[in-house]
């Protein structure tokens, strides 16, 4: 008994098709490395951004209180800090509480945070 196996057929490779799809392909790889690229470029800019206002929000908060004196007391700048915490815009994902373990303030009779 003789087994008939098909035919092989003969693989006919369409260099052209494989070269422009291979283009295609590097392009779009190339267009998804360059959008990754800019999007952190954009959020490392943004993150500066907002540490430099934070930065000045804090030194015209340190500023406006007691114009004549060098100081400002721990527990007010907590205060602040703490407020400042808790406005956050898209802070959903934070702690509700101050980032601090709690302590009480000597002659101020209530419980502060206190940065660790």
């Amino acid at each position: 008994m003789s087994v008939r196996c098909g035919k092989k057929r003969k693989l006919v490779v369409d260099h052209e098709a494989e070269k422009s799809l291979y283009g295609s392909f590097v392009s779009a790889a190339n267009a998804v490395s360059t959008l990754y690229s800019q999007a952190v470029q954009q959020q490392r800019r943004a993150s500066a951004q907002a540490s430099r206002q934070a930065l000045e929000r804090v030194v015209t908060f340190l500023l406006s209180q007691n114009p004549g004196s060098e100081v400002v007391s721990k527990a007010v700048m907590l205060q602040f800090l703490q407020s400042e915490y808790e406005s956050i815009e898209g802070g959903e994902h934070l702690p509700h509480v101050f980032p601090a373990p709690q302590i009480s303030l000597a002659g101020t009779g209530c419980p502060m945070h206190c940065p660790a």
